[in-house]
């Protein structure tokens, strides 16, 4: 615009030149027709007397006038020009002004930008200096890292090595119990084979849990004790010289079986009632559980009593004597009645691992007349009694020799 401006104010002064050009050439025509008037006041002074020359002079005044026709025309042309030049002169004028103050306005924002940046260097070069900082600490930190990861998986390979040799303990460990289990699972079976062998050689009408090698005596009005009752029955004391003999014989004659009895156990049970009603076993009141437990507590006692009393004399028995546990466990072991009672008077009448007395079919209620039923879903009968069992040792010697495993470190720890 500057640029612009500058070629119009040349412009302008040669117009201005040429319009002084023109006013001089106007004020020296001017002159000139202030000389042809006074010619023609002469001329006309001489028109009389020069009627010849009129003619020139008639044209010489016309191409005269023409002349100043046109200068006229150049006149109000130059005139028209010089308003057009001061429109544009005043319009340059203010585009001069607006960019003036469009030059103050990028000065200041050139001298903003030029603080931002200046602010921007500063920040450049502290976060220049924070980067390099970062980088040091990453540096260090991927020196770190790198060392704890191979810590890390020196810890995992060692653990690695660990675990797998604390598996392969586990699973040793499990099949020495698993031996260990079978081991105390075929002694008992023997044991009861071998009971339930001599019973039947010394014709003892009792059966032995195949499985346990429990005998089983159950407490109705044939065996033991009455209703609510600890005082032994004649029966009772007969069975129980005749059994008792027999299990002492079993358990300790033999050196080998002996060292692995760890205690022989007389367990009394009660059925689940209370006051000719049914009680649940695992939500009574105490006074139904207390009764009961104090009752077959009180009739293991006097089995244990009777079988150590002078009267009964067989072998093994201050042996017997030191391992033996009376315990009482009320009713708190009850015997479902649907897993015995299948409505055949078989079952009824000779409940497998049971001992029973002589009894006749006639003898047999039907099951829903069975007072038996009076424990609600528990037999009253097969809860009501006394087992004989024995418990076996860990024996220290028999489970190294089991176990029979390399003593390693993570076997000493």
């Amino acid at each position: 615009a500057k640029g612009e401006l500058a070629g119009l104010g040349k412009e302008n002064g040669g117009l201005k030149e040429a319009l002084g050009q023109a006013k001089g050439k106007l004020a020296g025509m001017g002159k000139e027709i202030g000389g042809l008037k006074d010619k023609l006041g002469k001329a006309k002074g001489e028109l009389a007397g020069l009627g010849k020359e009129n003619g020139k002079l008639h044209s010489k005044l016309g191409a005269a006038d023409k002349k100043i026709t046109g200068l006229n025309g150049k006149i109000n042309g130059l005139g028209n020009a010089n308003d057009d030049l001061k429109k544009l002169v005043a319009r340059l004028e203010g585009e001069n002004k607006g960019l003036g103050d469009k030059v103050a306005g990028l000065g200041k924002n050139l001298y903003k930008v030029q603080s931002d940046l200046n602010n921007k260097n500063g920040l450049f070069a502290a976060c220049t200096n924070e980067k390099n900082g970062l980088i040091t600490d990453i540096s260090n930190l991927k020196n770190g890292l790198g060392n704890s990861n191979k810590e890390l998986f020196a810890c995992k390979d060692k653990n690695k090595r660990e675990i797998a040799s604390k598996k392969k303990f586990v699973e040793q460990f499990r099949n020495v119990a698993k031996k260990i289990e079978n081991q105390k699972k075929n002694l008992r079976a023997n044991i009861a084979k071998n009971l339930a062998r001599k019973f039947r050689e010394n014709k003892i009408d009792a059966k032995v849990d195949p499985k346990t090698g429990n005998v089983t005596l159950l407490m109705d009005k044939n065996l033991l004790f009455e209703t609510n009752s600890a005082r032994l029955s004649k029966f009772a004391k007969v069975k129980l010289k005749q059994i008792i003999p027999v299990y002492s014989d079993v358990l300790f004659s033999d050196i080998d079986i002996k060292e692995k009895i760890q205690s022989f156990n007389v367990e009394g049970h009660a059925s689940p009632n209370f006051l000719s009603g049914p009680v649940d076993p695992f939500n009574s009141k105490p006074e139904a559980y207390n009764y009961n437990l104090n009752l077959s507590s009180t009739r293991a006692l006097s089995i244990t009593i009777f079988i150590y009393g002078r009267r009964l004399k067989f072998d093994n028995k201050y042996y017997m004597r030191n391992v033996t546990k009376s315990i009482g466990y009320g009713f708190t072991r009850p015997v479902l009645l649907s897993a015995n009672f299948n409505n055949k008077l078989e079952d009824i009448m000779n409940p497998k691992g049971i001992l029973v007395a002589d009894r006749s079919p006639a003898s047999v209620k039907i099951p829903m007349a069975n007072p038996d039923l009076k424990c609600g879903k528990y037999s009253c009968s097969l809860s009501q009694r006394v087992e004989l069992s024995f418990s076996l040792k860990d024996d220290p010697k028999t489970i190294e020799k089991i176990l029979d495993l390399p003593k390693d470190d993570l076997w000493l720890k």
